[in-house]
């Protein structure tokens, strides 16, 4: 009886141990945001916002794609850019990325609220072979703030 039950633990043990690997195939790097004043307000813009910047490294071969981004619950419209290149291309195994948004402090119209309540900063939906993953952040690294001219 006593051999079963390490040979049950070993087993669940390996189990366990595959599965999270399997979620290693886009690796959050570091996650920043800096808040911005530039300029003077204008009508409809109030010269000020925040800037965030998540980087990733994709750790896989599989199709790779983001499809959405969640900050504060609300979807924030980001770019996908390349740490290593300036030309896009196709999202590859080794690839440094960025998602970056930068939001003025005007309220979005446009963003919603995300399908599923998350606990932490930021949530990330992702497309690794067609199936959807998902990541969160779970606070950002706040940069000093930047005034512009």
């Amino acid at each position: 009886m006593k051999r079963f039950l390490i040979l049950l633990n070993c087993f669940l043990l390996l189990c366990f141990s595959a599965n999270a690997k399997k979620g290693n195939e886009v690796k959050i790097i570091d996650a920043t945001t800096q808040h911005w004043v530039a300029g003077m307000p204008a009508k409809g813009q109030p010269g000020h916002g925040e800037h965030y910047v998540i980087k990733l490294y994709v750790n896989t071969s599989k199709e790779v794609s983001f499809t959405g981004l969640w900050i504060g619950g609300k979807s924030a419209p980001f770019q996908v850019q390349f740490v290593n290149s300036a030309a896009p291309k196709k999202i590859a195994l080794g690839d440094s990325l960025l998602l970056d948004y930068n939001t003025a402090a005007v309220e979005d119209k446009s963003a919603y609220r995300g399908p599923v309540y998350y606990k932490g900063a930021a949530r990330i939906e992702c497309m690794i072979a067609g199936r959807p993953h998902y990541f969160i952040i779970k606070e950002f690294r706040k940069l000093p703030d930047y005034s512009g001219q």
